[in-house]
């Protein structure tokens, strides 16, 4: 399923505020529990200081005689409960048992669930209690004030935890609408740019396709990856104009050559047939050899001609499986027979080296190259020319055909691969000019070369 650039971005902001929402509002969740602790613990120790300064010691058996002085504590206790806001004031002996209570008629259910708290109190340690929940499902919690080793003050506070979470619940979900609000309105205006610029891009693309080469691809956007993305379309665009115009041109003079090489050759036909002729008739050596020198001069311009025209041939590969290694040999075989002493090749015997190629087309390519390096390494005593042949890691197939002849000059070495630059008197500049094209073009490869003055050329294909 296919999901647009504006879903998408809204999908990610959606579920990035809804994770930080979580993550915020357990933050805040936890420090308002933990502020709330933390204040009801406070209370509870200053209500205890000033509890335990109301209550004497000695007058604490008399309480449970129910007389003046119960009266007494009814009275001054309850104006402290009133002040403190506490729900109840009692106290407690060592059976736990309570003695005295503003509620006297209240249970106590949680004196035992508290017998930690209350055995650390008689031990003169003022305690309280965890939470817990009462009557009407409201929250509570007890404070234990020690007297001495016989008696402990209680008071039990009311914490309004429900007034507290509703306050935090309403403003958690009035932040969590804003943020999800404001969210959704960046990424929809973040969006809304990207999908508007890539549908200009893609506008802009199609007229490309349509060969509209005059359209301007450079956009203003505020997102530097899509002004990247137009300046690269941008000069793709200028590439394929070049390419095609240079194809157009090619395809042009292709023609044009071709009915030019047509007429040439008719003519060129004649004059080795005369010269055949004349080879024939005359017995005088001085005409004979003017004879062969035309032959031959006719046929190096037929040699030029054909170069010419493979050069400027639109090309149709016929692509098919092969092994490499079994073209190169062809190649050695068919045109360099009896040089196996200088031509090498290296290759694994375990490995094969087999690629979709246009045969034909390949064999030309290892034929210029090849033949350039025996033409480099011909005033060389000690004469050498390596081939390697190796399986990249990609997939890709590496050949390199090294020599160790004379070396290609500075001046032309960058254009190399150009129509008609040629170091040789007799070399016309096509032969790499033609295998750069159906190494690159029609194999959709990669050549380079390395070369040194008097140590030697290096030619890299990687197919």
């Amino acid at each position: 399923m296919k999901i647009s650039i504006k879903n998408k971005i809204l999908f990610y902001v959606f579920i990035s505020i809804f994770f930080i929402i979580i993550i915020y509002g357990l933050i805040i969740y936890i420090g308002v529990k933990k502020n709330i602790e933390v204040d009801i613990e406070n209370r509870l120790t200053m209500s205890g200081k000033l509890i335990k300064e109301q209550i004497n010691p000695e007058e604490i058996l008399i309480l449970k005689l129910q007389g003046k002085i119960h009266e007494r504590y009814l009275k001054k206790l309850g104006q402290l409960k009133e002040i403190l806001d506490v729900n109840d004031i009692f106290i407690i002996d060592a059976n736990k048992k309570v003695i005295f209570s503003l509620f006297a008629k209240k249970e106590k259910f949680f004196l035992d669930i508290d017998k930690f708290e209350i055995n650390n109190a008689f031990k003169g340690k003022q305690t309280s209690s965890p939470f817990y929940i009462g009557t009407g499902g409201k929250y509570f919690k007890t404070g234990y004030i020690p007297i001495n080793e016989n008696w402990v003050a209680g008071i039990e506070i009311n914490v309004l935890y429900e007034k507290y979470l509703k306050q935090y619940a309403r403003l958690f979900f009035i932040v969590s609408v804003i943020a999800l609000l404001f969210g959704f309105l960046i990424s929809f205006l973040i969006s809304s740019g990207i999908s508007k610029s890539i549908i200009k891009l893609k506008e802009k693309a199609e007229k490309i396709s349509k060969r509209e080469f005059d359209e301007n691809i450079k956009i203003n956007a505020v997102e530097e990856e899509i002004v990247i993305l137009s300046e690269t379309i941008d000069k793709m665009k200028r590439e394929i104009k070049e390419y095609i115009e240079n194809k157009e041109k090619m395809a042009t003079i292709g023609e044009f050559s071709a009915g030019i090489a047509h007429e040439m050759r008719n003519s060129l036909n004649i004059l080795s047939g005369y010269a055949e002729l004349i080879i024939e008739k005359t017995q005088d050596e001085k005409i004979t050899n003017y004879a062969v020198e035309i032959k031959k001069n006719v046929w190096k311009f037929n040699n030029f001609l054909n170069n010419f025209l493979t050069y400027t041939k639109d090309f149709t590969p016929e692509f098919i499986k092969a092994d490499i290694k079994n073209i190169l040999i062809k190649v050695i075989n068919e045109f360099f027979k009896g040089e196996e002493n200088i031509i090498k090749i290296e290759y694994d015997d375990n490995e094969k080296f087999i690629k979709d190629v246009d045969e034909y087309l390949l064999k030309k390519a290892f034929y210029n190259i090849i033949l350039n390096s025996y033409h480099a390494v011909s005033r060389n005593k000690d004469k050498k020319i390596l081939i390697k042949l190796l399986n990249e890691k990609d997939g890709r197939i590496k050949i390199i055909i090294r020599d160790n002849g004379i070396g290609i000059d500075e001046k032309i070495k960058d254009k190399i691969f150009q129509p008609f630059v040629t170091a040789k008197k007799e070399g016309v500049g096509l032969g790499l000019a033609i295998t750069y094209r159906i190494i690159k073009e029609i194999h959709k490869g990669e050549i380079f070369v390395d070369s040194q003055k008097n140590i030697g050329t290096e030619f890299t294909i990687v197919l």
